[in-house]
């Protein structure tokens, strides 16, 4: 009861943020999301199961977001996209489960089925906060972020423009901040000895 509670407190919370500040795939993948959760939760209300047997509405309704989800993975990749088409498939592939070995515990087949809502909804949320997080932290000082962290930001940094100066701006290569950068034009040239 609960967790259906903070389930859907959650599921709203994320859907307005992505309804209000999100790109326009967060805003897809929100309502396509809400619309899923609403279908799941018709045919639970219509045809309550105790999970025994495969819903052949539930799996419709389940292999439905599958093909939406992939499209959108597929025609606006990010992250956040890819993460949620591959947890919703995962969830679809769970009535496989049951559909090839009907014996499985019908706990074991609900948590299949139910499990990958949680993480769906995390990773729209995440993407959502996680570039103002990695602005935060790149204005501040990198050294005071966790080690575990590190690599994540700087792979998230900008590119370089490749009119600056220096070996990386030359390449397009990431830096983490401005500290990074070579100096301007204000450095002395290199001294050139001169052999007698």
């Amino acid at each position: 009861m609960y967790t259906s509670i903070a389930y859907a407190g959650l599921l709203l919370l994320t859907l307005s943020f992505a309804l209000a500040k999100g790109t326009r795939s967060e805003r897809t993948t929100g309502i396509v999301l809400l619309l899923g959760n609403l279908a799941t939760i018709a045919v639970m209300v219509v045809n309550p199961g105790d999970f025994v047997s495969v819903s052949t509405a539930y799996l419709a309704v389940d292999v439905l977001a599958t093909i939406v989800l992939t499209i959108l993975a597929v025609r606006r990749p990010s992250w956040m996209s890819i993460l949620v088409a591959a947890f919703q498939l995962n969830g679809s592939l769970g009535h496989l489960v049951k559909l090839l070995a009907p014996e499985t515990i019908s706990l074991s087949y609900a948590v299949l089925l139910r499990i990958w809502g949680w993480p769906m909804i995390l990773a729209l949320l995440a993407a959502r906060f996680w570039p103002t997080l990695c602005e935060v932290i790149r204005q501040s000082d990198l050294h005071s972020v966790p080690r575990p962290f590190r690599p994540a930001l700087l792979a998230s940094s900008r590119v370089v423009p490749a009119s600056g100066d220096g070996l990386a701006a030359r390449r397009g290569e990431r830096v983490a901040n401005d500290r990074d950068l070579p100096p301007s034009s204000s450095a002395p040239p290199p001294i050139v000895q001169e052999s007698q």
